[in-house]
């Protein structure tokens, strides 16, 4: 399989790799790429619904139950001149997770790797399904010069900043997400296959500012390695 050099670089950093051009990482990661879409079924299922506001939080609007809360400063925020939320639910299937076990008992080095490029493929895949929505939003039928194009917010999931996790078990419902895309919520909010990701992204009729890249919104600036080397692991 192909991967996007993006892809290849963010593993690597995930990996806690400095140097991409690392010829030996470079190479476990070469070898890895060759064979992943063996063990890689992406299935994905979303919704869009309308959100208000009370004292300034944001609310999804359902029919049942009749509201779902969005708490925290960062939904707030990234929220803020939306009209509408994108939920997302979306997984990379159990064969990853099948082999990834085998890796960690026969060689827990390409374990690591593999891991890793997983993360950063359904990152990656988020992204390409994110510019495809908001590419159907503005060319619907119907769509005239008068109306204004719709924008989107940065992507954003439960566990990040202080959205709460338990959301999950909420999107979960609303999906339909064991039966549409294979992803089961555990009670501990974690999800089966391991490579989900459950996301909220906001629509604006006005070109939103990136809010949450960088270091200062990341949990772990606090002992990133990166930073205490002196750099940082994005780009």
């Amino acid at each position: 399989m192909k991967l996007h050099p993006s892809v290849m670089q963010t593993a690597l950093r995930y990996c806690g790799v400095r140097d991409p051009e690392d010829p030996l990482w470079k190479s476990r990661m070469e070898e890895l790429a060759d064979s992943i879409d063996e063990y890689i079924c992406f299935h994905y299922a979303y919704r869009i619904y309308p959100i208000s506001f009370q004292d300034g939080q944001p609310y999804i609007r359902q029919k049942k139950p009749k509201r779902l809360p969005l708490e925290g400063e960062l939904a707030r925020t990234l929220l803020s001149e939306c009209t509408k939320v994108v939920v997302i639910g979306a997984t990379l299937g159990l064969a990853f997770d099948r082999q990834l076990r085998i890796l960690e008992k026969q060689n827990p080095a390409k374990a690591i790797c593999f891991d890793a490029l997983g993360s950063a493929l359904i990152d990656r895949k988020l992204d390409d399904l994110q510019d495809s929505i908001l590419a159907y939003l503005n060319d619907l039928e119907g769509w005239d010069a008068s109306s204004p194009p719709c924008f989107f917010t940065d992507r954003f999931s439960c566990g990040y900043g202080d959205l709460p996790l338990s959301l999950q078990k909420d999107f979960e419902r609303m999906l339909d997400l064991q039966k549409t895309t294979g992803i089961h919520v555990l009670d501990s909010g974690m999800m089966s296959p391991t490579k989900s990701v459950t996301a909220l992204i906001g629509i604006s009729d006005y070109p939103q500012p990136a809010r949450i890249r960088g270091c200062a919104h990341c949990n772990l600036s606090s002992s990133c390695p990166y930073r205490k080397g002196g750099t940082v692991c994005h780009v």
